[in-house]
């Protein structure tokens, strides 16, 4: 439960200091070239990264238990990919909504980045020390606009 607590103070943590995050610089992502794509994905990528490393540490983890360990970026695929790593023995539950409260936090800093306009995924992957898959969570234009179709629904 410790880590669930954790892994959901991040994200809200992460949320506020999305908040911060501005819109950046445009890409013809058609355009360019993989040199390009790959420099303007390192630079939304890190942004992002920042936040979570951030997020992590305002819900009072440090990096003895939690911390990103990683980020990949395939500018073909036009994917980013963050592996979250938990260290010690882990038994993680998730709650129901989990993905919604993921989404809510992301989906606004995602928009922000320009991730979304290009049509680029990222996926954060909770990873034990041994690179076993704890839980994955992806991040697109879709999964926002059927957030917010949710949201929409809820709320009528």
């Amino acid at each position: 439960m410790k880590w669930l607590l954790a892994i959901v103070g991040g994200l809200v943590a992460l949320g506020a200091i999305g908040a911060t995050v501005t819109p950046t610089s445009s890409i013809d992502y058609a355009e360019a070239t993989d040199e390009e794509r790959t420099v303007w994905l390192k630079e939304r990528g890190d942004e992002i990264g920042r936040g979570v490393s951030d997020g992590l540490k305002a819900s009072g983890m440090n990096h003895a238990q939690m911390a990103l360990s990683s980020k990949e970026y395939d500018p073909e695929r036009k994917e980013i990919t963050f592996a979250i790593e938990v260290k010690g023995s882990v038994r993680m539950g998730f709650p129901n909504n989990f993905s919604i409260q993921f989404q809510d936090q992301m989906c606004p800093v995602f928009r922000r980045s320009g991730l979304a306009k290009e049509g680029i995924r990222t996926t954060f992957k909770i990873v034990r020390s041994n690179g076993d898959v704890v839980r994955s969570d992806t991040i697109s234009a879709s999964v926002c606009d059927r957030l917010d179709a949710f949201k929409a629904r809820r709320q009528s």
